[in-house]
């Protein structure tokens, strides 16, 4: 299996105050209602997965007159929540994420599309194996939260590519030719060796946590498309094991989420778009103009580019270019209370 080099996961924030971790938690609980209408397991992977990680969907803060001012992740959001074996996330639209316009009746996890999973570890490096059996559980739940059954490589399986990830990988995409299954993931973690060069540091312990994650999507004319992802992550000695583990899955997930809302994208613009208005009054002045567009423009975006076409006193029309409907941008649009006024454009007024 070929691919490029492994890009690393970015570091974590520091261990913020507990007060501040609260702020931001309530930060992402506000900037859940501007992502649109999620479905049921959209709505409970952010509660369970975005709140539990709330650094990782947070750009940046800092202090306020009013408290803790975050400056949310939007897209890291959105590339989180797109994937899932769900019957819904199956057809090629731009709902993928965040679009439905009301949440549906949560889902027990049944037997949804097979997803391959191997897991790879040195049994000589003791506190990598004793981590196993938690990091195991904690794919097979992330996974399922998403609708797929999960099925695990067994360790002959894994022990036959003798440590190779890509081996291990070339292993699981064999998988994917199998009838009903929609991915593949595997995770490798390990002691690190150490550089010969940083002989300051020769004495101190590292593990490397690499993975490789294979979705398969529609793609043209009904043949599957592969969506890859690689990630990795280097831990210093006294980190936990498992929240390392969930780290690097959380990345894994954000960038084939990123490349499967890119290849929708791409799709939309090969069958065709057209101009939709949005019609939005009860602006009050050029700060509340900002700030709408700021908010509108962050709704839209995995559709497309918010353009200015016309300003009136309190009011201005914004024009987007895509292949839904003026009912489906009303349902995207649903938080603020937007109407399609006709075939080509919708209305709304502005409630800061």
């Amino acid at each position: 299996l070929c691919g490029g080099p492994l890009s690393a996961a970015p570091p974590a924030r520091g261990a913020a105050p507990a007060n501040v971790q609260e702020s931001l938690k309530q930060a992402l609980k506000e900037a859940k209602a501007k992502l649109g209408a999620l479905e049921s397991w959209q709505s409970s992977l952010f509660d369970d997965e975005v709140l539990s990680q709330p650094s990782r969907f947070v750009r940046d803060y800092r202090p306020g007159p009013g408290g803790i001012i975050a400056e949310i992740d939007y897209e890291g959001l959105r590339s989180f929540l797109a994937l899932s074996g769900f019957p819904s996330n199956k057809d090629q639209s731009l709902q993928g994420a965040v679009t439905r316009s009301a949440p549906e009746p949560a889902k027990t996890p049944v037997a949804g599309p097979r997803f391959v999973v191997a897991t790879d570890t040195d049994p000589k490096c003791a506190p990598c194996a004793e981590a196993t059996a938690g990091i195991r559980r904690m794919l097979k739940s992330r996974l399922e939260k998403r609708g797929y059954s999960v099925v695990f490589l067994t360790q002959d399986e894994v022990s036959s590519a003798q440590g190779a990830l890509t081996a291990i990988a070339d292993k699981l995409t064999d998988s994917l030719k199998r009838a009903g299954t929609a991915g593949v993931l595997a995770l490798q973690w390990r002691e690190s060796v150490p550089d010969s060069i940083d002989s300051a540091h020769a004495d101190e312990k590292n593990y490397l946590f690499r993975t490789i994650q294979i979705f398969e999507v529609p793609g043209e004319s009904g043949v599957a498309k592969e969506i890859r992802s690689e990630r990795q992550l280097l831990i210093m000695e006294n980190d936990p094991m498992q929240a390392s583990a969930e780290r690097v899955i959380t990345e894994s997930f954000v960038e084939s989420g990123s490349r499967y809302l890119a290849h929708l994208r791409q799709a939309e613009q090969e069958k065709g778009s057209a101009e939709l208005w949005i019609s939005v009054s009860g602006i009050p002045d050029f700060a509340g103009y900002q700030k709408i567009r700021a908010t509108l423009t962050t709704t839209v975006r995995p559709w497309g580019e918010l353009e200015d076409r016309k300003f009136s006193a309190g009011s201005v029309v914004f024009a987007l270019r895509t292949a839904r409907s003026s009912s489906d941008l009303a349902k995207l649009l649903s938080s603020h209370q937007a109407k399609p006024l006709n075939e080509k454009s919708v209305e709304l007024e502005w409630k800061p």
